[in-house]
């Protein structure tokens, strides 16, 4: 039998890096059960822009196009009527408009991506606040946007994807807290 010989040790770290990277700390052999609770989309959120963004994510993590639309369209309202949010959050309407015109599940997401870069960037500038005491987690899944990884911020620290959803729920992991 052919003896194979690893040239380079990074090699295989990468390799198993990704098989594990959204694999369960569970035994694999284990079904993951998913609770109908975690995906049921919350009946009120705040109306300021980081409870329209947490509305936005969970339509997402729920795959509800209709609802994610919605609360862009709140959140587009609340920019437009604040006078207290600077300048630069007022571009934020591109984004908020691609996720309410989109038709697809995919394309929202993608929008969701841009949307959720904005506003970390906006609250660690301390552009926008968040309630008092409360802590708002980057959350992070590295096979979104075709394995380029991307973030999300959630009120939650247990993660529930919105670039997959019910494919790979709790795909991801913290990074960072506000």
């Amino acid at each position: 039998m052919k003896k194979i010989e690893l040239q380079n040790p990074l090699t295989l770290i990468l390799i198993l890096g990704f098989f594990f990277s959204c694999q369960s700390p569970v035994d694999s052999s284990e079904q993951i059960e998913i609770k109908e609770s975690e995906l049921v989309i919350k009946k009120s959120y705040n109306n300021d822009l980081i409870g329209q963004y947490l509305r936005i994510k969970d339509a997402l993590v729920a795959t509800d196009a209709e609802e994610a639309a919605n609360a862009a369209k709140s959140m587009k309202n609340i920019l437009l009527n604040e006078n207290d949010i600077s300048v630069n959050l007022r571009n934020l309407n591109l984004i908020i408009e691609e996720i309410i015109n989109n038709n697809e599940i995919k394309d929202k997401r993608i929008s969701f991506y841009e949307l959720s870069k904005y506003l970390v960037k906006a609250l660690k500038n301390k552009n926008i606040e968040t309630n008092q005491g409360q802590d708002i987690y980057i959350q992070f899944c590295p096979m979104a946007m075709n394995n380029k990884g991307a973030i999300w911020l959630s009120t939650d620290y247990n993660v529930l994807n919105p670039y997959y959803g019910e494919t790979m729920l709790k795909c991801g992991v913290v990074r960072d807290t506000i």
